[in-house]
Order: C-alpha cells, then structure tokens, then sequence
C-alpha cells in the first residue's frame, strides 16, 4: 500500500468525521460532539476504511488505530503512521524506514480539521434524521455543489462516539469507515507524538 493511499485514507477519514461534526443540529448530538472537540477531548478508535472504486469494483481496505483532535490527527496503519499537528505533516513508513516531512497548509488542504471547526463554515445540510435502536442515522448533504462529498451518513451512538461513516464523493465512489472501541481522552501533548529509529531516512520537503 503507497504513502499516498494511506495519507488520501487519512484524511478523508477525518475530513468525513470532522465535517460531520460541525452541522449544528441539537437533535442529533453532532453540536455536542463538536462541543467536546472544543474542550480539548480527543478522539480514540480501532478503525476499518474502505475505498470502494465506482468504475473498477477495486476495493481497497486499511486497518488501523487513530485519534482526533481539533487540530491535530494520527493514524497507525499498514506499518504506516501519520502525523498532522496543524503546521507540519509527518508520515513514517516502518517497512522503508522513511521519515516524509512537509508543511502542512489547511488552505490548500480539503480535509483540513481546522476547516471544520470555523463557525462560518457551513459544508453541510441535514437531509435525514432517523432513529435505529440505540443509534441515530443522519444524512447529510452538502450546500456546495463542488464539494468533494455529494452524500454522508453518519451513525451516531448515545456516547457521542461515531459507529460507522459512510460517504459518496464526485467520482461516486463509496468510502466507508467502522470504529471500534470508540472513545473520548483527555488532551496530552504524549498522544500527539511520532516515534521512529535513529537511523531513519528523512525526506523534509520544507522550504
């Protein structure tokens, strides 16, 4: 699996839950999840992304760990781990013992997480609210009709903590996300680190 599949995974996962996050709607909790998200709590979860390739049938499937911040974000997996912290983005791939280091700039980044915690932001309208058991379903469209998501449902459980994601994008291509273990921490400068040998090979492509 390329660096680039597992940082587009990456990011779309957290474009997916952070955009979700910020529609105001009381009767869903996502407010409150944004709410928490303000508060400094970061987000923790075994997760399972799938990309789902409309004209091929192609499926492409990551495992891994991440947790969520307002401005920061790390996922571990497929030997891989990545690193954003809202100024620079690291990505460290174990099985090459490679260090990539870029500037990270949300303006030109779609999935920037900083993007969706702006109270101008208005990415997305409900569409559909609806109860199943212990979870609520809610749809989401979008109110810009170049945006990269034409659809996104978001399972949503009584914690607060995301069950499952699913989303559309322009290409119709279907990227689905599952949590496991889904839990909020308390912020620590320790959760946000990135740990490699000594004798790794480091790409900075900073200017």
């Amino acid at each position: 699996m390329s660096d680039s599949w597992m940082c587009k995974a990456s990011a779309v996962l957290v474009f997916m839950f952070l955009s979700c996050s910020v529609v105001y709607a009381t009767e869903t909790g996502l407010d409150r999840v944004r709410a928490l998200f303000e508060e400094g709590r970061v987000l923790h979860a075994g997760m399972t992304h799938e990309l789902i390739d409309s004209y091929t049938g192609e499926r492409q499937v990551i495992h891994g760990e991440l947790w969520i911040s307002k401005d920061k974000y790390k996922i571990k997996a497929d030997h891989q781990v990545v690193l954003v912290d809202g100024e620079t983005s690291m990505v460290y791939n174990e099985r090459q013992n490679k260090l990539i280091i870029s500037e990270y700039e949300p303006e030109e980044d779609d999935f920037a997480p900083s993007r969706f915690f702006s109270d101008t932001d208005d990415l997305f309208r409900i569409s559909e609210v609806s109860a199943e058991e212990d979870v609520t379903r809610i749809v989401l469209l979008p109110d810009d009709p170049f945006e990269i998501f034409t659809e996104v449902t978001i399972y949503l459980k009584p914690d607060l903590t995301p069950l499952e994601i699913n989303a559309v994008d322009q290409m119709e291509n279907l990227l689905n996300t599952s949590f496991s273990d889904a839990h909020y921490l308390e912020s620590s400068d320790s959760i946000f680190t990135l740990e490699y040998p000594d004798n790794v090979e480091i790409i900075d492509l900073r200017k």
